[in-house]
């Protein structure tokens, strides 16, 4: 009896020392992610940085002409541009976790927008705009409802219509519009339909849907590529489309070189979209790269789209290049995004607009990054949110005065900015130094000779021609004295060369910490190993002894009626 009980509570020892070495690990594995966040522009506690958000507004300034059936159509839409609204923009990660299988991160995006002031006055300057909410609710009415024409006419005594003509910037981006009647009689009809619809105020500027939950890859090798978007695994390929692997834009793998494919997760075209490099420059003295938004960007955002049928199904329409239709990741809301003032998109969407004036130093999304570790020192992403405004059926019967054609009508674009931290450049500005000797500067590297730079350019400012196609910057080490030096250099075709890629510090840092996880992880599971070896030795030892004691036993202590 004395060694069963001797052997269980060596058992309960054994499962607790193994409980309290999980747990252990585990508290181990939350220091080594906390250890990795902190050190190196952690991915739980995202990229520090100011973030902020400018809205300009379209102002249709001839809403009569627009409306008025005795005109010809197609109207021309008059509008003019009317901002910046500024706004602060903080962003979170919320509920941070970490899989210790494959190091990925899992988060859910918290973000939060402020008016950096509503004493702007323009913020309640008159405003004609979509009327997006009864553009929409009518739309379903239509189709939807077995005598459509009676209630959208009471709707439309009320002031409903294909525009809103008493607006303001403060109501499209902050108040909200009353939308309670429609809210009534969908609740009242169609209970389940149009739920974007069920409340009684509707603010198109807070109410634009972003994904939440994200997955991020943190191996050396993928370093914050999106796994995962919303429970679905962004590299899925089988739509057709050639999904890169993408960030969340917020950093990017190391040692980039003007080759480099660089993919970002767009969340105002709803899409995983690719950047392309356009310069060298320099960021605060740090040599940089200026990626900027490809040229096949939209058109590989609205990969997947379907051409036939109606707009109004819950599809992605295929658009005239230039615009992705969005209302599929828009709770059906009738959204479709564009480059600012349609830049580069098809004249389609202006032949009826008047004051559209595209620009692409204006109007062109970019990223500033250092190329040795990846990191985005500043990026501006630039899109337009459009509703597609549809001639309602039955328009001759609704209104006796109204008529118009199917038109994108514009709504407002977005810049979103991103500057990061100055503790983190200055923390990159070290390392660059550390990692060439002295100071920092580009050098401009040409085919398969490289030339140095004099320590009087360590502002990183390039010198010498440069040439999109044949140069590349890279980090040297420069003497104190006004020397020249050269680089080494690796051939990646016949007429090009990029420098030999720089041990990424964030990467290497990483690759140390999970190599001694690894090893406490080896060493753990040789003690566990050992202590279950024990254990069955023992448990055999004791099996052993028992058969060998009921053995000895003699017969007569045992009852014939047992047997």
């Amino acid at each position: 009896m004395e060694s069963k009980t001797a052997i269980v509570s060596f058992l309960f020892l054994v499962i607790s020392v193994a409980v309290d070495g999980t747990v252990r690990q585990s508290s181990v594995g939350d220091d080594f992610l906390r250890n990795i966040n902190e050190k190196r522009l952690g991915l739980c506690n995202g990229v520090p940085g100011e973030r902020s958000v400018h809205v300009y507004i379209f102002n249709l300034t001839n809403p009569a002409d627009f409306l008025n059936r005795k005109k010809p159509l197609p109207h021309i839409g008059d509008f003019q541009e009317i901002g910046p609204f500024n706004f602060k923009e903080t962003r979170s990660r919320e509920k941070c976790s970490i899989v210790l299988d494959d190091l990925n991160i899992s988060f859910e995006d918290g973000r939060e927008v402020l008016e950096e002031s509503q004493l702007n006055e323009d913020f309640d300057a008159p405003l004609v705009t979509a009327n997006i909410a009864f553009s929409h609710f009518a739309t379903f009415v239509l189709d939807a409802h077995p005598l459509p024409t009676q209630p959208l006419m009471d709707f439309i005594r009320k002031g409903e219509g294909y525009l809103r003509q008493s607006s303001s910037p403060r109501a499209l981006l902050i108040n909200g519009y009353d939308i309670s009647d429609m809210n009534f009689f969908l609740r009242d009809n169609y209970p389940f339909n149009l739920t974007e619809l069920q409340h009684d105020k509707f603010t198109p500027f807070s109410e634009i849907s972003y994904p939440k939950k994200f997955t991020l890859r943190s191996d050396p090798e993928r370093f914050g590529e999106i796994f995962t978007l919303e429970g679905k695994n962004l590299g899925d390929n089988s739509s057709g489309c050639n999904v890169s692997p993408a960030t969340d834009g917020s950093v990017f793998s190391g040692n980039v070189t003007k080759e480099t494919i660089l993919s970002f997760y767009s969340e105002d075209l709803c899409s995983v979209v690719p950047l392309s490099f356009k310069e060298v420059t320099t960021y605060k003295g740090i040599p940089a790269f200026k990626f900027v938004l490809a040229d096949d960007a939209l058109d590989i955002a609205a990969c997947g789209c379907k051409s036939s049928g109606k707009y109004t199904d819950d599809v992605k329409t295929c658009l005239p290049a230039g615009a992705v239709d969005v209302k599929t990741c828009q709770r059906s809301l009738p959204y479709i995004v564009s480059l600012p003032h349609f830049l580069n998109a098809n004249p389609k969407y202006t032949e009826n607009l008047r004051g559209m004036s595209a620009n692409d130093d204006l109007h062109l999304s970019h990223f500033i990054i250092e190329p040795v570790t990846g990191s985005v020192l500043e990026s501006s992403l630039k899109f337009q949110l459009n509703v597609n405004l549809l001639k309602f059926k039955y328009e001759d019967i609704i209104w006796d005065d109204v008529a118009i054609q199917d038109t994108v009508f514009p709504l407002f674009w977005t810049e979103k900015k991103f500057s990061l931290a100055e503790e983190k450049v200055v923390e990159i500005r070290r390392y660059l130094e550390e990692l060439t000797g002295t100071t920092t500067t580009v050098e401009i590297t040409q085919e398969t000779t490289s030339t140095g730079i004099s320590d009087n350019t360590s502002t990183g400012t390039p010198t010498g021609t440069t040439s999109q196609d044949k140069t590349s910057p890279t980090v040297t080490k420069v003497p104190t004295a006004a020397t020249t030096v050269g680089t080494t250099t690796r051939m990646v075709d016949a007429t090009t060369t990029s420098p030999t890629p720089t041990n990424n510090p964030a990467f290497e840092a990483i690759k140390n910490q999970i190599n001694d996880l690894s090893r406490n992880v080896s060493k753990f599971s040789n003690v566990l190993l050992a202590i279950v070896g024990i254990i069955s030795v023992i448990a055999s030892g004791s099996l052993i002894y028992s058969l060998l004691g009921l053995r000895n036993k003699p017969i007569n202590n045992w009852s014939r009626d047992k047997i």
